[in-house]
């Protein structure tokens, strides 16, 4: 899968010292590969290049392929990490970072998937398609990485002691990787019973 960086994203990534080429081809080895077929490559940049009908505060977009080209998928460096000012808490939570951007990138492929092999399923409930499709390969992903993620929580909790971040944000923060993780957790549980 090829991965392209514009001008802008460039620039943002070296802002956070983020090598995010090499993230994205860590969370494809979760995308069974006939998933990825037809899909072109994923373009890094800062924010959307074209307009979009959805709301402005999306992270990326699936584009389905048009005229013989194949279909891509935008990711939006600043509508994901935008809100991190200091590369070097963006390095401390790395592997909560990556965990947003591979919940983002197996959305837009769940986008994919509807679109090549879902003939029978409508755009407007492709969402919920995408946010299955997201949910099933995550589980791996969440079940591989949940280690060193509590471990950034347990970072966070030390800055929250600190006074450098707000309780509320850290509490919501948490309690929706809790939730995220048992239901992986869950999830994994019923996969290995059913396989017995």
């Amino acid at each position: 899968m090829k991965i392209t960086v514009t001008k802008n994203g460039a620039r943002e990534l070296k802002r956070l010292r983020f090598d995010a080429i090499q993230s994205i081809r860590e969370i494809l080895k979760y995308v069974p590969p006939n998933d990825l077929i037809g899909l072109s490559f994923i373009s890094i940049t800062d924010l959307p290049t074209r307009k979009l009908k959805k709301h402005e505060k999306i992270a990326a977009a699936y584009f389905k392929g048009k005229k013989g080209g194949g279909a891509f998928i935008e990711i939006y460096i600043c509508r994901l990490f935008g809100h991190i000012n200091n590369p070097e808490n963006f390095r401390k939570l790395l592997p909560i970072q990556e965990y947003g951007l591979a919940s983002t990138i197996f959305h837009e492929i769940g986008h994919h998937v509807r679109e090549i092999r879902t003939h029978g399923v409508k755009k407007s409930i492709g969402e919920k398609f995408a946010d299955r499709y997201a949910e099933r390969i995550l589980r791996d992903y969440i079940m591989d990485n949940a280690g060193k993620i509590n471990h950034c929580f347990d970072f966070l909790e030390t800055m929250f002691s600190k006074g450098n971040i707000d309780q509320k944000i850290l509490e919501s923060m948490k309690e929706g990787w809790e939730k995220t993780y048992k239901k992986a957790l869950s999830s994994e549980i019923k996969a290995k019973q059913n396989n017995l």
